[in-house]
């Protein structure tokens, strides 16, 4: 399998460390764009172009798994009961889940794009004298109903995503990245080291070791079932603003001493990271990665980085730590807070999709 690795560089060196609290801290200055009212629980403003993008986006990940699931499950991805959620797991049910996903993303970033217009358009309006206060209020709420049931709908099709590019990791981990094998595990026909076909079948015009047509030794899909679940229990914890599982293998490590906050670096804006990776462990280890993400006031994620030591860089020691520094551009409009937290050790680039290992058999 094909696989790319979407890396971006820190600085990390051994530094003094910022005395100043961990955990999520607020950046300065909050940049406040919306000339609406402030009514209700108030919500983002995803602008008209934002809200286009992430519409489209989805509607071209929609397109590649509706298609992935036919191939793969050999009916509409739209039509009758998902195999997952009558207790199955395979290829081409991550792909029917992400359609349907995707395609409820689109429409509702679609819907949350004419409220927006129709909430702007009334504010303009509003200044003119054209309509009442309250008129202006009920747009503004509408607005704040539409970009809510966007953000619900985005969470889901993201996690439907995060499934896909879990399993092409694990693809990685279980039988080398390859797909055809992929395809044999997902058939409960793998096994180590032997050779398969498109279609997941075993090889037979070469030479393969006797185990391999052994049933015994075959390996099925429950185990990659299990840890896709358990990651997305993963992402499920905690505040709910994560773009990534954290690892079980990082759970005694903690980071201290997290600060954000916005400096110029050569005329420019950037938010500048700051703060400590603490080793409690007994033995050395190499730097984990880190998650960057910039959020606005209501918590959602405006830009999210993974973070990993540059090559050379050498180990924690044991019960030692190591300052980390990382410059976040460009800023992103609406900025309120910074979250780090550890990330995956590897992470498929995003434009992978689990159809990929279906061959329209």
């Amino acid at each position: 399998m094909c696989a790319a690795v979407l890396i971006l560089a820190p600085a990390l060196a051994q530094q003094p460390a910022p005395a100043t609290p961990s955990g999520v801290t607020t950046v300065s200055p909050l940049t406040v764009l919306s000339s609406l009212p402030k009514v209700g629980t108030g919500a983002t403003l995803f602008t008209p172009d934002e809200l286009d993008a992430v519409a489209a986006q989805a509607r071209a990940y929609f397109l590649q798994a509706r298609d992935g699931a036919r191939d793969c499950l050999g009916q509409s991805a739209l039509s009758g009961p998902l195999p997952e959620d009558m207790g199955e797991f395979s290829v081409g049910a991550l792909s029917s889940t992400e359609a349907r996903a995707q395609f409820d993303l689109q429409q509702k970033a679609e819907a949350a794009r004419a409220a927006t217009d129709a909430a702007l358009a009334a504010s303009v309006a509003a200044r003119r004298g054209e309509i009442s206060q309250a008129d202006l209020e009920r747009a503004e709420l509408a607005r704040q109903a539409a970009t809510k049931a966007f953000q619900e709908a985005r969470k889901l099709a993201d996690e439907s995503h995060y499934r896909t590019l879990d399993l092409l990791e694990l693809a990685d981990q279980y039988v080398g990245g390859d797909l055809f094998s992929l395809r044999a595990l997902e058939k409960g026909k793998y096994v180590d080291s032997c050779t398969f076909d498109q279609n997941g079948n075993l090889v037979t015009d070469v030479v393969q070791p006797a185990r391999c047509s052994q049933r015994a030794n075959m390996r099925s899909m429950r185990e990659v079932w299990a840890q896709l679940d358990y990651r997305s229990l993963q992402r499920s914890q905690g505040d709910g603003r994560r773009v990534s599982f954290t690892p079980a293998e990082f759970a005694d490590l903690r980071l201290a001493n997290v600060v954000a906050g916005q400096v110029q670096e050569k005329g420019a804006p950037v938010i500048r990271v700051t703060g400590k990776i603490v080793n409690p462990r007994r033995t050395a280890i190499t730097p984990p990665p880190l998650w960057v993400e910039i959020l606005d006031q209501y918590g959602t994620s405006l830009k999210a980085e993974q973070v990993v030591a540059p090559r050379g860089q050498g180990k924690i020691q044991p019960r030692d730590s190591l300052t980390f520094t990382y410059a976040v551009s460009p800023v992103p409009e609406r900025m309120a807070k910074a979250s780090v937290t550890f990330a995956p050790t590897h992470r498929q680039t995003s434009n992978l999709v689990a159809a990929m290992t279906c061959t329209g058999e």
